[in-house]
């Protein structure tokens, strides 16, 4: 068939005038589709769930693919919907680990550790007992699922998402429609090469582009016409004449750089330089300018690459192509993701195989052949060639023959043929391999996951394209590691994990040598900087270089090399001449650097920091040689062919080691190195054997930590599991013949020389030897030791050790250690006094682990190795005390923690205690079993930490057999069972003459001590002979034993072991090592009986007592604990008098800032001593100033946002408001509520249709009102005032973002810098009285308790009445805000007119009692679900709100009186306002009332008279019934209106019951619903009482909480006051009897009874507002939300977010329009933290919150960082989120990976601290006021 879609890509751009747009793309998605179903014909079978395809297609889903998927989504519901997506029939899955997705990980399994499965495939069902790990991906594309690779698995199981069930997905295609898919990907293909093959102007240096380079790059790129199908001789591929000026993404320059050179090379606008730049940051290129000129192009284009942003100039015509890339790319992507291609194997193999075929260039140019020779692998070469470098055995597959050489291209139109050679080097996928780099950031992205999902996972092509890929992996190394600007989108991280994972693939790629040819790329890389076919040939330069040891990149090619080793372990054979020399080339640029050399005068002045490079550096190579020789054990040869193939490759790496020691390897610079090639005749002999030894003075030589090659040589030795050490003797003595060294020369030494010397050297650095280096020395040794280099670097070093005592002459061994220790001869040479018995101790210590340290020895897998290891860690360090995960892992080799089984290790072996506060972490527990395995000379112990457990292993010893302290002795433990045979004897070395030497002069040098100080080196020598003793690894038959050596005396030593053994066990000076020196005497007595009789003997002749080997100790226990206290109380004083000396000479020195006062923090629930502040002083003066003035409070007054009203209109939030406890008090003794089973099905369905939420959305419902809270701290008003002034100069402070407001009248406070914008004066309020007083006893009476009488009286009395004492008392503080002191009279107006703008358009006067209710509902509200231990709610409001609201109750009444001369009176307008609101409560008033009031509020108005003739009790119960009947009416207008009307989910009937049912209060509601109109509720039947009830006790409950609290303020003496209420079983109850006030029954049953004032108050309101005329005229109040109040709800797993809803197509990918996630904690709207909301220039966080959701204070949850995100008045900071690790702690940066669950309780307390105590703003300005930024809200 003809194709149109060639002709279509020609023609697009002109067609369009060189414009893209949205039609653009709309047209091209249109040709595609209609192109691959073969025009239409098969539409039908790529779309099945559309009824006519074309037509909807058209209409409805504009060509879009991505439409469809959505359409899917919404015709499925739950699970279906993410099931469908998830399908895989037959086929690996492939899914993209994302960033934030959980990886999950089947060790039991999985082929290795490496293989992984999606959320969707994994079946706990399927893996149950099995050791899983789960871990979080961190990055965007973290691999993909395994789920149905068979090569990654070691056992098979089910997948829900990969059976057959979804279709025929193996059906075979009509031709026409195979060829049609073929057809359109290859020219599909074809087209983005074509474009791409000249799009590299970005990589040429500004400086060198001139005119003619921008137009020969438009000649180059012209496509030819014939070869897309059209043969009008006239038609040519032409532009309009414009270029464009692009700038291109790069991950290393900076934004706001990159800003501004894109505004001085464009010269626009602000907003134009922020939207290009922003769009190259995000797409990966964008726009600068346009022109015709391409000079002033040029120009521009040197400004805009000054400081290296890439950019490129090209005609209109190659922009509008490259633009058509990207949705060709776009489509492409689509379309594997759909149902059709997933379903079908037909379309994917198709897809596979267009991208192996040879590429068809449809371009009219070809650039000339002009260069030759050398040139970068990275770089393409003329005439389209491609750089292939590959090694001498690499076979390419192709799929067609032929092509390579000549083909023919017919035009299709007039049939003209063109024969010519086809320049086309290689196969599609190698050009868009090789041209990856020219893509930009989203489309190098879109097609990384299309290569990962849909491409290399096709089984049939996966070989073809391992081959294709290694032919061009040379040049893609290249590109990588010195060309990409955005490596984390190289096309290397999406083929080769896939692709090397098969053992097929890496099995070829080692029998074809490219395995060689990967570590030489590495190598020349490393050395030369540029890999070059000159360079791959020339490899004889041995010198690193730093920068590109820097460039982290080559570490990626070891991740390869693993995966081609691992899946190729039998194919690869290590002993192969080529494979070991290469590994052996590149070890040896690490070997012996970097080096370090003694200062032995003079500290260094200048510490080179390079040594950080090398040692974060040589971790991989390490790694990779541990790798390498691991495939002795795992591949599969017999025992003799192992051994023969390991001692092949030793032999060859001891021969390189030889030649780098003789200084053979050329290229090299040794005195960069340890290797010191010693002079002529620089050699030592030793004694007994006579052969010698190569001298070196670790003091003199240079020395370092890395020998990547001795480690590399430790694992070959190690896993060749050898049964005797005589082939490899034979091997090292081949090396001497073939070096030309004579037989007398020890050539091991040479060899284990090395690691005897680290050794040395890392307990020198411990022991102060090389002080004068300064802090590199101790960093490297932290790193060797204590980092993840342990187990590569010491760990081998003590092995090699090992290996070398138990192969070689026991003397040469002892002789050569003790030289390198510098410990032969004389000490006092080496080393001086203080140094010298630290220096002992760790030789002895190193002896122990020698002899004592068997686990390499015993010939164990990996698997089990690192198994025992991890475990012995975590005995040897959880055995102290519980420790966190975080302390835990801090002392655990970084490999270890890295095992993916740690943590299941982890968990099995001890008990963990989950956090409790707010503030707790995670602890972990050993278990008491594990208590007996612990050793307190394991190899992983400082010295004080082994003292430590010395004393714990006694005490559990002590505690267990109720033995003496003294009298325990801590046996050896050699645990030698399983030990190979070799290694049986690694203790000979203790029978040598030189260790026996060491040991005498160690106890002699000891016995010449004050015991306190060498107390630690005895007790550890006493150990190592006790080691020695038991002979367990010595061979006997051989050499002496050990009893010999210990009863004889050395040579030129007049002393023997045993003889300074018994005269130290003859002291009583060293009575704490009696026992242990008597358990060494009878554990030598057990192999010579007649001991103790020789023994015995010899000390008649030497004079000495005679010694009882079976005698005990004294008890002397408490001797021994009252020394240990005095030496330790000894170096306390002196520590402590060295502080002192210190502290005095700083004051002397800083005695003028000594008197300074630091800030200290207050923590917000922290108590006050009392809520009146009578004795409280200020926190400014102290109460030093001599004319305090007035005293108050600091406060902040403003709106908040916490309050809701019932959403009758959302069927979620209705019930949910209802769905709450009836009691808010948080009692746990109170009964549970009823839930139908309908209830729990709704809000089950409701919650799985997103992980999170759901937010009140509902914004009609969110009230702001304005509140006042309080830290509680005073202050004068005199000081606050002079602190005011004062805090304008920290706005001085450039570098300051000041979270404060002076113009506002903002400040923090002083103390615990909280944010306060008000001073509230506190009265000296001493009114003895209680709530009683306050709630006198009265019975119910029929008439109304408030008649016009009662008015009339106290208009009458203008207030006169009302001075009684209380004011008299408060005369002295009214008269300072009143006119009686101008000063402090004005200053008071000028802070009280700093709120006006918030109460407006009320003034202070009249607003305060609105406050002071909002203050109460606000503490309320916040209380509601607090654990309240049976008190009421007026017992628990925390202090400081108290405080806040007192102080504004009594401002509120003292504030109402005016000075008349030497008296008071009340103001008429406050006296007015008062009798206002309570005449609204009068019989007619409270009818009008109930439509438009808030009831709280007139409870405050109406009772803001300090004594009057109407009771606070009376206008209370009024308030009440009021507040019922308001509510009933609500309750009834919505049900009857809206919530009956409505087809919700569930029914009226589901509203959730009081636990207990009220018979006769439901018939009461009954009535009193029925009066006010609601006949066809009560018609519902059933249970429709106990629901009306239920809902209205849930309604008045708050109310009545809200009117307790303001009753307790009133009681002056509120610390006196005792409810002494019962509880009753509903809170309203009983908060109804301690306010002495009807209860809910009691007062429906007042108001169903038309003889009693309520029934004639609800008769006449029924009356006056549910008739018809009435009930468009009147207001309609809101209900308030009566429950918990909450913030939205957060998935239990973090990971849950992404899967469920960000990477979801069930929500329509959010990921691809959210680039960072912020969910708004109140309405659960997702919006984009970093970008800008549409038509402002605010961010879309600050821009909702303030704008679309109705809150004072944004709260926003920001998944990805996984904090929360609190802004307030264009400021804002971060919080830890409330989700901990499976360890109990906080993510940090380096648990990004970890699993991090919901804690409710953290999550419960930030809702009621932060948000509804309305602490956002204090939060935010704690953390501004702590961090100095010059940039943003805090330092990120």
């Amino acid at each position: 068939m003809h194709d149109k879609v060639k002709p279509f890509l020609f023609l697009l751009p002109s067609q369009h005038k060189y414009s893209f747009n949205d039609q653009v793309k709309r047209e091209i998605r249109k040709t595609l589709l209609l192109s691959v179903s073969d025009n239409g014909k098969y539409l039908d079978s790529i779309f099945p769930e559309l009824l006519d395809p074309h037509e909807q297609l058209e209409k409805d889903l504009n060509w879009e693919l991505s439409e469809y998927v959505k359409l899917l989504a919404t015709t499925k519901r739950g699970d279906d919907v993410q099931a469908h997506f998830a399908t895989h029939p037959n086929r690996p899955c492939s899914r993209v680990f994302r960033r934030g997705e959980p990886i999950i990980r089947c060790l039991t399994c999985a082929f290795d550790q490496s293989c992984a499965l999606c959320s969707y495939c994994y079946e706990p069902s399927e893996h149950v007992g099995h050791d899983i790990s789960i871990q979080i991906c961190v990055r965007d594309n973290g691999g993909v699922c395994d789920c149905g690779d068979s090569e990654a698995w070691k056992a098979s199981s089910k997948c829900a998402n990969s059976g057959g069930h979804y279709g025929n997905f193996n059906q075979s295609l009509p031709s026409e429609f195979q060829s049609a898919l073929s057809r359109t990907f290859g020219t599909v293909l074809d087209f983005i090469i074509d474009v791409l093959m000249n799009t590299n102007m970005q990589f040429t240096s500004a400086s060198d582009i001139s005119v003619e380079t921008v137009k020969r790059n438009f000649e180059l790129s012209t496509l030819s016409p014939h070869k897309y199908g059209l043969c009008s001789e006239h038609l040519s591929d032409k532009s309009n004449g414009k270029f464009f000026l692009q700038v291109y993404n790069d991950q290393v320059k900076h934004f706001r750089d990159a800003v501004q050179r894109v505004r001085l090379a464009s010269g626009k606008s602000k907003e134009f330089v922020n939207m290009v730049t922003e769009r190259a940051h995000k797409f990966g290129k964008a726009e600068v300018l346009v022109s015709s000129d391409v000079r002033v192009l040029l120009e521009r284009q040197k400004i805009l690459s000054a400081t290296g942003l890439a950019s490129a100039i090209r005609s209109a015509r190659d922009v509008f192509r490259e633009s058509m890339v990207y949705e060709l790319i776009s489509w492409l992507s689509d379309f594997t993701e759909s149902e059709f291609f997933r379903l079908n194997y037909t379309a994917e193999n198709s897809f596979a195989q267009a991208f192996c075929e040879i590429w068809r260039s449809g371009l009219l140019n070809v650039p000339e052949g002009k260069r030759v020779g050398n040139r970068r692998a990275g770089v393409m070469g003329d005439e389209f060639s491609i750089p292939k470098i590959t090694s001498e055995k690499h076979q390419t597959m192709w799929l067609e023959e032929g092509l390579q050489n000549s083909i023919g291209v017919v035009c299709e139109c007039c049939g003209n043929s063109e024969i010519g050679k086809n320049l086309a080097v290689g196969s599609r996928l190698q050009y868009l391999m090789f041209l990856n780099l020219r893509l930009w950031k989203a489309a190098r992205e879109l097609s990384h996951i299309m290569y990962s999902t849909s491409l290399v996972t096709n089984i049939k092509f996966k070989q073809v394209m391992s081959s294709q890929y290694m032919e061009m992996y040379i040049a893609a190394t290249d590109q990588f590691l010195s060309l990409d600007r955005e490596p984390e989108f190289n096309i290397m991280f999406s083929l080769s994990m896939q692709l090397f994972a098969s053992q097929r693939n890496s099995e070829a790629i080692i029998e074809q040598g490219s395995f060689v040819l990967i570590l030489s790329a590495i190598f020349v890389f490393l050395t030369s900087e540029t890999i070059s076919e000159q360079t791959l040939n020339n490899t004889s330069s041995h010198e690193i270089s730093l920068k590109s040891l820097r460039n982290r990149r080559w570490g990626q090619l070891f991740l390869d090399l693993g995966f081609i080793i691992s899946r190729g372990k039998d194919t690869y054979d290590i002993s192969n001449k080529d494979n070991v020399h290469a590994v052996c080339e590149l070890m040896s640029l690490f070997q012996g650097r970097s080096v370090i050399k003694r200062e032995k005068n003079n500290h260094i002045e200048y510490e080179n920091p390079d040594y950080a490079t090398f040692f974060n550096s040589v971790q991989v190579i390490y790694k990779f040689g541990e790798l390498s020789s691991s495939t002795l054990s795992s591949r599969s040869y017999d025992e003799r062919t192992r051994q023969e193939t390991a001692l092949s490759t030793v032999e060859y790496v001891i021969e390189y080691l030889m030649k780098l020691e003789r200084h053979q390897i050329m290229g090299l610079n040794y005195a960069n190195t340890d290797i010191n090639f010693p002079p002529s005749g620089k050699y030592l002999m030793e004694p007994i054997t006579q052969k010698y030894i190569k001298a070196s003075d670790i003091g003199k030589d240079n020395v370092s930590f890395l020998h990547p090659l001795h480690s590399y040589l430790c694992s070959l030795i190690e896993k060749a599991q050898f049964h005797v050490w005589d082939g490899l003797v034979e091997r090292f003595a081949r090396v001497r013949s073939n070096m030309g060294l004579p037989d007398s020369f020890f050539i091991e030494s040479l060899v284990f020389d090395y690691p005897i010397k680290t050794l040395a050297l890392m307990s020198q650095i411990k022991c102060g030897y090389w002080v004068r280096n300064g802090f590199t020395v101790k960093s490297q040794l932290h790193m060797y030791k204590n980092t993840g280099l342990r187990d590569y670097g010491y760990m081998k070093d003590l092995f090699l050790l090992q290996i070398f005592s138990s192969m070689c002459q026991p003397n040469l061994v002892a002789f050569t250690i003790l030289d390198r220790w510098l410990l032969q001869g004389d000490w006092n040479l080496s080393y001086d006094a203080q140094i010298l018995p630290s220096i002992l101790e760790e030789c002895v210590t190193m002896f122990i682990h020698l002899m004592t340290e068997h686990l390499s020895l015993k010939g164990l897998d990996d698997a089990e190795l690192a198994k025992i290891r991890i475990e012995r860690e975590i005995i040897h360090h959880l055995c102290f005390k519980p420790l966190s995960y975080k302390t835990l892992c801090s002392y655990i080799s970084e490999k270890s923690v890295l095992d993916k089984r740690f943590e299941l290790i982890l968990n099995r072996m001890s008990k963990f205690t989950r956090p409790v506060g707010n503030n707790d972490a995670g602890v972990l527990e050993l278990k008491e079993e594990y208590l007996s395995e612990v050793d307190p000379y394991y190899f992983g112990y400082t010295t004080n930490t082994r003292d430590d457990a010395i004393k714990l292993v006694k005490e559990r010893i002590h505690r267990e057999t109720g033995e003496a302290m003294d009298n325990i002795v801590i046996q050896p433990n050699i645990d030698d069972d399983g030990i190979l045979d070799i290694y049986k004897y690694c203790g000979n070395v203790s029978v040598s003459t030189d260790f026996v030497i060491f040991l005498i002069k160690v106890l002699h040098f000891v016995s010449l001590q004050e015991f306190d100080k060498i107390e630690s080196l005895l007790e550890t020598t006493l150990h190592l002979i006790h080691v020695c003793a038991m002979q367990r690894n010595i061979n006997t038959h051989e050499h002496l034993s050990f009893r010999m050596s210990f009863m004889s005396s050395a040579r030129d030593v007049p002393f023997s072991i045993w003889t300074l053994l018994g005269k130290f066990l003859l002291d009583d000076k060293y009575r704490t090592v009696h026992a242990k020196i008597r358990a060494i005497f009878r554990k030598l007595e057990i192999s010579y009986s007649a001991l103790e009789q020789v023994m015995s003997q010899q000390s008649q002749a030497l004079g000495l007592e005679s010694i009882d080997f079976n005698k005990e100790n004294k008890c002397n226990t408490e001797d021994a604990i009252l020394k240990k206290k005095k030496l330790a109380k000894a170096r306390q004083l002196k520590l402590l008098n060295k502080f002192k000396k210190q502290q005095s000479q700083f004051l002397a020195q800083h005695s003028d800032s000594a008197a300074e006062c630091s800030d200290a923090e207050m923590d917000e629930d922290q108590v006050i001593t009392s809520p009146s502040l009578d004795f409280d002083h200020c926190i400014l003066c102290q109460n030093t100033n001599d004319d305090p003035g007035p005293f108050g409070i600091i406060a902040h007054i403003g709106n908040s946002s916490t309050f809701r009203t019932v959403p009758f209109g959302s069927e979620y939030w209705f019930l949910k408001s209802f769905s709450d406890p009836a009691n808010l008090n948080g009692d746990g003794r109170a009964k549970e509520t009823s839930y139908s089973e309908t209830w729990r099905h709704f809000m089950t369905s409701v919650k799985e249709q997103s992980p999170f939420g759901p937010g009140f959305d509902s914004i009609d419902n969110i009230e702001s009102k304005v509140t006042a809270s309080s830290c509680g701290h005073g202050m004068h008003f005199k000081c606050y005032l002079d602190y005011l002034d004062g805090i304008r100069a920290r706005q001085s402070q450039v570098t300051r973002n000041t979270p404060e407001n002076p113009e506002s009248k903002e400040i923090l406070c002083p103390l615990c810098k909280a944010v306060n914008n008000v001073f509230i004066p506190t009265f000296n309020s001493r009114r003895n009285q209680s709530m009683y007083d306050v709630l006198p006893s009265h019975q119910h009476h029929n008439h109304h308790p408030i008649d016009d009488d009662q008015i009339s009286q106290l208009i009458a009395s203008k207030g006169s009445g009302l001075k009684d004492s209380y004011i008299l008392a408060n005369s002295k503080w009214l008269g300072w805000f009143n006119k009686s002191d101008k000063e402090i009279c004005t200053a008071w107006k000028n802070v009280a007119n700093s709120i006006a703008p918030i109460i407006f358009p009320r003034s202070v006067e009249t607003a305060l009692p609105i406050i002071l209710s909002n203050t109460i509902k606000s503490s309320e509200i916040a209380l509601r679900g607090a654990e309240s231990n049976g008190a009421f709610v007026f017992e628990q409001v925390p202090r400081k709100s108290l405080v806040v609201m007192k102080a504004l109750n009594e401002m509120c009444l003292l504030m109402q009186f005016q000075a008349v001369g030497s008296h008071y009176k009340i103001n008429e307008d406050a006296l007015a306002k008062v009798i206002a609101s309570i005449m609204s409560l009068t019989t007619t008033g409270v009818i009008e009332s109930i439509m438009e009031a808030d009831f709280m509020d007139l409870l405050v108005e109406a009772t803001q008279l300090p004594h009057s003739n109407i009771s606070f009790n009376d206008v209370l119960g009024v308030t009440f019934v009021g507040h019922v009947i308001q509510c009933l009416y609500i309750l009834t207008r919505e049900l009857k209106t809206n919530i009956l009307m409505k087809k919700w989910r569930y029914g009226i009937h589901d509203v959730p019951l009081l636990p207990e049912s009220d018979p006769p209060a439901r018939m009461e509601v009954l009535r009193c619903v029925e009066v006010l109109g609601g006949r066809s509720i009560i018609a519902q039947g059933g249970n429709i009482g106990d629901v009306l009830y239920a809902m209205l006790v849930k309604a008045v409950t708050p109310f009545l909480r809200r009117a307790s609290i303001y009753a307790f303020l009133r009681a002056f003496n509120a610390d006196s006051t005792e409810s002494n209420g019962d509880c009753k079983v509903w809170e309203a109850d009983g908060l109804c009897t301690v306010m002495k006030i009807p209860t809910v029954s009691q007062t429906l049953k007042h108001l169903t009874n038309t003889g009693t004032w309520e029934g004639e108050v609800l008769q006449n309101f029924a009356t006056t507002y549910t008739s018809a005329t009435h009930k468009q005229l009147v207001p309609n109040p809101k209900l308030e939300y009566p429950g918990i109040l909450r913030l939205i709800d957060l998935p239990d797993r973090l990971d849950e977010f992404f899967t469920g809803y960000y990477y979801s197509e069930k929500f329509g990918k959010p990921y691809q329009s959210i680039e960072d996630p912020a969910i708004c904690m109140v309405c659960g709207t997702v919006v984009d933290l970093q970008k800008q909301a549409f038509g402002t220039t605010e961010g879309q966080c600050t821009a909702h919150y303030s704008r679309e959701c109705g809150s004072q204070d944004g709260i926003f949850f920001l998944p990805k960082d996984r904090a929360m995100l609190l802004l307030h008045n264009y400021k804002g900071s971060f919080h830890s989120a409330p989700y901990l690790d499976d360890q109990g702690e906080l993510a940090d940066e380096n648990k990004k990976g970890r699993v991090l669950h919901l804690m409710p309780t953290r999550y419960n307390d930030f809702v009621r601290h932060i948000w509804l105590e309305n602490n956002v703003a204090n939060c935010i300005a704690r953390n501004l006021e702590s961090v100095l930024d010059p940039g943003g809200w805090e330092t990120l």
